[in-house]
């Protein structure tokens, strides 16, 4: 996408994780705002996005977190963020036991449509 002298301002709520992210390019890439990372991010998924369509195209090859359509985006963010912490920050064992609550509660449904 071509630079424009007219910009309009956007607020976009992130996932704890992608707001880490953010930062931690503007500070390795030495930008002087996070909005400036978000920007260049944007003019680069802009033309993906036109070469798949939709949103949910892209995402279907993009690597990294799907979201399902029965369940809002915000919940998912949410619950990925939490495991993004757990995984980070708790220890072994309790890692271990959220490991085997969601093996058993993703056997349990599975099969169910």
């Amino acid at each position: 996408m071509g630079t424009s002298k007219l910009s309009h301002q956007v607020n976009v709520r992130l996932s704890p994780a992608a707001y880490e992210r953010i930062k931690q390019l503007a500070k390795a890439e030495r930008r002087d705002s996070l909005g400036e990372v978000v920007r260049v991010l944007v003019d680069w998924i802009l033309p993906q996005l036109g070469e798949f369509g939709t949103l949910a195209s892209l995402s279907a090859v993009a690597p990294g977190k799907r979201y399902s359509r029965r369940v809002s985006a915000d919940l998912q963010d949410k619950l990925h963020s939490a495991l993004d912490v757990i995984f980070e920050h708790a220890p072994s064992r309790i890692i271990e036991d959220v490991e085997q609550l969601l093996i058993q509660r993703a056997g349990k449904y599975r099969g169910e449509k």
